[in-house]
């Protein structure tokens, strides 16, 4: 009867799905070795319409990958094949597919809620694609089938050392060619330790998984059961008639203490973090496996001081404690020289409470690196190395301490993770130069240089309150304390201590280096030269999309051969180079004289970041500093801009006490000398200088404030009345003079710019003036009216 009803569904989906190509998991998600090392793991599917079929390994009503409620998804694994390629990430999200519907409209045109039952083995129709290096499926609007029933496979049995390995330096190393095979595979870890625990926002947790190696794998929350924000699993809830809120896992989870051993994990694997890493995803709450007898556990590793002299001795301090039992004893494990596992040990000395301490003396040679790891054992006879003897904390010795960016940003280690990273350093004396500003018109990072040579580049992070968002391009400044940590990849600095010293020339653009070296990460074209000032000539435009079918998202590529397809991408991060440049700005094919900017590192990929368009060829960014509005308010008297000769004139009231007046001054540059409000001595002409952002280039103005008739005698500005206003056509300019005579009627944008200016002949008593504004873009104007004794001004907006 079963297989009755399997081809009576089979044939009644049969015509639906004959326009797209069944593809099997494997063939979906298969790359080969050679591709892998390239970094290229997309699928040749990649954007195309295909069918699949699989057996459905997870509840799509546990799904927490999403607190919009944009999406839901499940896995689905091969029904034929195990092990390698052989699982898929499956979702329905309209916005991603181009549904034009709710979610669960789609859900309900996909039958997936009904359909992708754990168990079930379904056909589906949908787009291939990818998120975080992820590949996925994602359903269009047909309906998909049970076309047969399977019990979930076990687990694939792996390491962590397929999708990781420690670099030694304290990071890790992402395993593509091993470890793309399995994404999408449920798999298992035996024997590992849970490290890293830590809060994450409000209802999360970050936690790690750790081999006896040092080899480390991060824990995804795709499922409920290890996620506890309410949103995420609701959908079902609120689809069946419950409340928003209603999660399908309403169990809080904990997850295991750092230092708990467990016999296995399971879960899904998944890239993510941009790319850069895999992760695991358990499912149920059986995945997490049962804790086997438990070494100690160390914690809070600190030492003293963090950058020593040669000489010097630190003291290593450590949290020891063991959850099951009493901790028996430990060793400071420490040796000379990068990677070197001549080691000696020191016992640690429990001072007080779970504190244990010892020391590590100095080699003795300036620059040398020192390692260490710490070995503690319980009363039971179970032990554990933290962080391992093969990925041990290293730091160097600086007999007069960090003086140079390239002692934090060079590193030794092949992952490009600097032997800095979430150490703060006090005793640095960095000088470097702003090379890129937070500054409107800049690039939107602080980046800063102090030399022209390899690893000298290096991003701050701006914190509330430090005083890095006022520096401008060219400022000197002194960095005496930071906190390094790396950020999707690239070594910035946190939490810094700068001081001003002055200002200097920007460094010269490095050249010489090739943009397909640096997009194949070369290390010593590419790591290098992070977060430095580069510079690349004669070079053509090869993508105007390099993530196509995907995208766009605002990059470009360019290279110094004609070649599609090739060399370094640029992007659109400055406030200057707009999001759709790279696709009406640049024609793949055509050449261009330079291209310039700081280079960086995001979502898997290094990227020429141009600060502002000046950095790019044939366009330009002009950098504002111009004064468009000077007035006293106090006397009702607006100052006459000039800008072709750069002078503005007042005229007050007679009798104004001209030596002492505060201005208010509008301008479009970032500051002004003297600051608008500062009282000044007008007696004689007062020079004031906007200076634009970025380049800090000043426009000198100077201010004659003169004595006339008050200017109520003339033209009473009470009586000035302009309606309607806000406008959209024709303005009626209504106004009351005390005696005749002349005047000149203007229109100013507000940069003090004349748009329009008419001669009126005035009469004692009500004038009407009427104005065609209907040629005037929407905005704020000034109008004036202006007599031989002075002017009155009123606030105009056209609005339509």
């Amino acid at each position: 009867m079963k297989q009755l009803l399997i081809i009576v569904l089979i044939s009644c989906f049969t015509a639906t799905y004959a326009q797209w190509p069944t593809v099997s998991i494997h063939d979906l998600q298969f790359r080969d070795e050679a591709s892998l090392v390239a970094e290229d793991d997309l699928s040749l599917y990649d954007g195309d319409t295909v069918m699949v079929q699989g057996i459905v390994i997870f509840d799509p009503c546990t799904y927490a990958l999403s607190t919009s409620g944009s999406r839901i998804g499940t896995f689905l694994v091969d029904e034929t094949e195990t092990g390698e390629w052989t699982g898929l990430h499956v979702l329905i999200d309209p916005g991603a597919s181009g549904y034009g519907g709710t979610l669960e409209e789609l859900n309900d045109a996909t039958l997936f809620i009904d359909n992708f039952q754990v168990g079930n083995v379904v056909e589906c129709a949908g787009i291939i694609g990818t998120f975080d290096e992820n590949t996925q499926i994602v359903l269009i609007d047909e309906p998909s089938s049970i076309i047969g029933f399977s019990s979930v496979p076990d687990p694939e049995v792996l390491g962590i050392d397929v999708f990781s390995t420690s670099d030694g330096g304290g990071g890790q190393i992402q395993e593509t060619v091993t470890g793309e095979a399995y994404e999408g595979v449920y798999v298992q870890f035996n024997n590992v330790f849970v490290v890293d625990v830590a809060p994450f926002g409000d209802f999360r947790w970050t936690w790690y998984l750790q081999d006896a190696d040092g080899n480390k794998i991060q824990i995804r929350d795709a499922s409920g059961f290890y996620r506890n924000d309410t949103n995420t699993d609701d959908e079902c809830s609120i689809w069946s008639g419950g409340a928003a809120g209603e999660t399908a896992t309403p169990d809080e989870f904990t997850p295991p203490t750092t230092g708990t051993y467990l016999e296995y994990v399971r879960g899904v694997i998944m890239e993510a973090y941009g790319g850069t890493a895999y992760s695991l995803a358990p499912l149920t709450p059986g995945d997490v496996g049962p804790e086997l007898a438990s070494p100690p556990s160390v914690t809070n590793i600190n030492r003293d001081p963090y950058v020593p002299t040669s000489t010097e001795s630190v003291t290593v301090t450590a949290t020891i404690t063991d959850i099951d039992g009493t901790v028996a004893g430990a060793s400071l494990n420490y040796s000379y020289g990068y990677g070197s596992t001549a080691w000696s040990s020191a016992d640690m000395i429990n001072t007080a409470g779970d504190t244990w301490e010892a020391s590590i003396p100095g080699p003795g040679v300036d620059g040398e690196y020192v390692n260490f790891y710490i070995y503690a054992e319980d009363a039971d006879g179970n032990s554990i190395e933290t962080p391992g003897s093969v990925s041990p904390v290293i730091y160097q010795v600086f007999d007069d301490g960090i003086q140079h960016i390239a002692q934090i940003q060079y590193t030794p280690a092949a992952s490009g993770t600097s032997i800095w990273v979430s150490d703060h350093a006090f005793n640095m004396d960095i000088e470097a130069v702003v090379m890129a500003s937070r500054q409107t018109y800049d690039l939107g990072w602080l980046i800063v240089q102090d030399d022209d040579s390899p690893w000298s580049g290096i991003r701050i992070y701006s914190q509330p309150g430090d005083g890095t968002t006022e520096l401008l391009r060219g400022d000197k400044i002194r960095i005496t304390s930071a906190m390094v940590r790396e950020d999707f990849g690239a070594t910035l600095l946190d939490s810094v201590t700068i001081t001003v010293i002055g200002t200097e020339d920007l460094y010269e653009p490095v050249t010489g280096l090739d943009p397909e070296s640096i997009n194949a990460q070369v290390f010593d074209q590419a790591e290098a030269y992070e977060s430095m000032f580069i510079r690349f000539e004669d070079v053509y435009t090869t993508s105007n999309n390099p993530d196509a079918p995907g995208g766009p998202f605002g990059e470009w590529r360019f290279n110094t051969d004609n070649v599609a397809g090739t060399g370094l991408r640029a992007d659109d991060l400055s406030y200057e180079v707009p999001f759709e440049f790279a696709a009406d700005s640049v024609t793949v094919g055509e050449p261009m004289d330079w291209i310039q900017g700081i280079l960086t590192y995001s979502f898997s990929n290094f990227k020429l970041e141009p600060r502002d368009l000046n950095d790019i060829a044939g366009f330009s960014t002009e950098y504002p500093n111009k004064i468009t509005a000077f007035s006293f308010d106090g006397l009702g008297a607006t100052g006459t801009i000039d800008q072709d000769a750069q002078t503005i004139t007042v005229e007050v009231p007679s009798g104004t006490d001209v030596s002492s007046l505060s201005p208010t001054v509008t301008i479009t540059g970032v500051t002004l000398d003297p600051p608008s409000g500062t009282t000044q001595d007008f007696s004689s002409p007062v020079t004031y200088t906007c200076y634009a952002p970025v380049s800090g280039t000043g426009r000198a103005y100077e201010v004659t404030v003169t004595m006339v008739d008050a200017l109520s005698d003339l033209i009473d500005n009470q009586y000035l009345v302009v309606y309607p206003n806000p406008v959209s056509d024709n303005m009626t300019v209504q106004f009351t003079a005390k005696e005749s005579g002349e005047a000149v009627l203007v229109m100013q944008d507000i940069s003090g710019n004349n748009l329009l200016k008419m001669n009126l002949l005035y009469t004692v008593g009500k004038n009407i003036s009427e104005l065609d504004l209907r040629s005037f873009p929407n905005g704020l104007y000034l109008l004036q009216i202006q007599t031989s004794s002075g002017s009155v001004t009123q606030k105009i907006e056209v609005s339509r």
